[in-house]
């Protein structure tokens, strides 16, 4: 079985790799190939998340994912099996969410103006609720 943090540094080289990342993994010239450091092992989680950016692990094992396209995406993998069972989309219309967080339950989302926090989300998937902006006025070069 893969850890937790196995699993999202594996999930770092898929989502977000440019040709070289900080995580170590490189892209292959050939596509469906990948370079990896050793121990390390590269398969796909969720092929259906355009233009990912950041993600987050929560408690309950859902991965949240930020896209430049203006969506925030939960992945559940309900079997276990290190493959996505279901993408859904818990915000769309967002101006360029890339940052993603857990804290307490909540999930925090970093817009380029703002950012909002969705509480107790995992136990909310079908209905997100309404987020709370923490805070919308970024950036703000007097604090």
């Amino acid at each position: 079985m893969i850890s937790r943090p196995s699993l999202i540094t594996s999930l770092s080289c898929i989502v977000l790799l440019s040709d070289l990342t900080a995580s170590g993994c490189m892209r292959a010239q050939t596509p469906n190939q990948w370079v990896v450091p050793a121990g390390f092992q590269v398969s796909v989680f969720a092929d259906s998340v355009g233009n990912a950016r950041e993600m987050a692990l929560g408690p309950r094992g859902t991965v949240f994912v930020g896209s430049w396209i203006g969506n925030v995406y939960a992945i559940i993998d309900r079997n276990g099996d290190h493959k996505a069972d279901r993408v859904m989309v818990i915000a769309k219309g967002l101006d360029q969410p890339n940052g993603v967080a857990m804290h307490n339950g909540a999930l925090y989302v970093a817009t380029k103006s703002k950012i909002l926090r969705f509480d107790d989300i995992e136990q909310h998937l079908d209905a997100p609720p309404t987020p709370v902006v923490v805070r919308d006025n970024l950036p703000n070069p007097n604090q």
